[in-house]
Formats: C-alpha cells, structure tokens, sequence
C-alpha cells in the first residue's frame, strides 16, 4: 500500500528524485550545446578548408601566369634577337657586296686582293693575275635605252661573272660599269682564256629595248699578271692601261701583260 501525504506527493518522493531530474535535463542540455559547437566548430574548419583550397589554386594559377608570362617575354626577346640578328647580317653583306650586281664593294674587293698580293708574295711560284673589264660604250646604252635597260645590263654581267669565275676567284664592282676579278694562283696563260670566255658569253646575250628592239653588249678586258716586285697599286694602274689598249684596238676583246 502506497501512502501520500497531505501534499499529494507519493510517498517515498524526495527532493533527490527532483534534482536528478534537474541534472539530467542539464546534461542533456550540454549535450545539445557541445553537440552545436563541433556543428559550428566543423563548419568553421570546412570553411578555412574551402579557403585554404581556394588560395592554394590562387597561388598555382598565379604562378602559371608568372610563367606564361615570362614564356611570351622570353619569345619576344628571342624574335627581337633574331631580327636584330637578321639586320646586321644583312648590313654586313650590304657592306662586303655591291647591291646590283651581287659582286664584292669595292672596298672588299681592295681588301681581298691586298691578302691574295701579300698570300702571292709570301708563296714562291704562286702566280697571281687581275682583270679589270667594263662594258663598252655604256654610256650610249643609258642614253638610248634608259637607266633602267642600264641597270638590267650591269645585273646581267654580275650574274655572268659569278657563274664564270671559280671557287677562290674574287669579282667585284668598282663602281658605275667598271670591273675587277682576282684570279689567286693564276698566270697570265691561264687567266687569259678564261676571261675571253666570259666576253664570248657576255657578246651573245641579247637584250629587249623599250621599244621591243632586240640589243646586244659587249665587254673590253684588260688582264696583267703580278710578279713579286709590283705593288697592288702599280699592279691596278697595269692592268687599266691593259684595258685602255683593249679599248684602243676596237674594244670587245682581252689585252694581257703577262
């Protein structure tokens, strides 16, 4: 039998039993709180996560654009290297060749025939021979046909004079329709016949006037061979007179001092 007292509470019913109850709601309170917490506590960590992961592809993204652009920069350097490459190269050659012709400046020509005349002097027996040879009555072609005709005609014998020496051979313009061939390791036997076959050559090509009329050209050769005694000036001043004796005896031909 269950008593109760005048309160109405059960009997056996103390304020232990209330105060456990108390506690246990308070506990499950705590729970609940700490259980909130690691909530927020997770939710903070995958944020600063997501964050860390965000600024790692900043820095990789940021990196790889460094590196792009320093690929683009190093392109550009290198293509403005090689331009300046290319224009030097072509200011060199500019300055070693005549542009018309595609033979050797005069002052390469000056240059290379004072090295053959001091390689000749140096080597006993080694022949050496030059040719000075203009294309005659030049001036009359220009009158008549036109400085561009004129132009074409020295191009031509530029190209016939590179095809018609050989390897070792020097050509080169002296300037308006004059010009100069070394020929190291070749007397005057030799240098000869080889420059008469450039005028047979040259005298059967045939050119178109403006009007359509067709022309040939001829060319005077004067060839002197150089002996050990003769300066490079001395050895030039020759071989003009050499030319002049060409002109003098009906031009179109070869004079040789040997």
């Amino acid at each position: 039998m269950v008593t109760t007292k005048a309160s109405g509470q059960p009997a056996g019913f103390s304020p232990s039993t209330k105060a456990r109850n108390t506690w246990k709601k308070s506990g499950q309170g705590i729970q609940e709180k700490a259980h909130e917490e690691q909530e927020i506590l997770a939710s903070r960590f995958a944020q600063q996560e997501s964050s860390s992961r965000r600024l790692q592809w900043m820095v990789v993204l940021s990196c790889a654009a460094a590196l792009f652009l320093l690929f683009v920069s190093l392109a550009v350097v290198f293509h403005d290297l090689s331009t300046v490459e290319a224009a030097f190269r072509q200011a060199k050659y500019h300055v070693a060749h005549d542009t018309l012709t595609g033979l050797a400046s005069r002052h390469s020509l000056m240059v290379q025939l004072d090295f053959a005349i001091a390689q000749a002097a140096c080597t006993v027996g080694q022949p050496l021979s030059v040719c000075i040879c203009d294309i005659d009555q030049f001036k009359s072609i220009n009158d008549t046909h036109g400085h561009a005709a004129g132009d074409e005609i020295l191009a031509s014998f530029g190209k016939l004079v590179r095809g018609g020496i050989r390897n070792g051979d020097i050509a080169g313009r002296l300037g308006g329709d004059e010009f100069r061939i070394v020929l190291p390791n070749t007397g005057g036997d030799r240098a000869g016949p080889l420059m008469e076959r450039l005028r047979e050559h040259w005298e059967r090509l045939e050119y178109h006037s403006p009007d359509g009329r067709l022309f040939s050209v001829t060319a005077s050769f004067g060839v002197v061979q150089h002996t050990g005694e003769r300066s490079a000036k001395a050895l030039l001043h020759t071989a003009d007179k050499a030319l002049y004796c060409a002109k003098g005896e009906g031009r179109n031909r070869i004079y040789l001092v040997a």
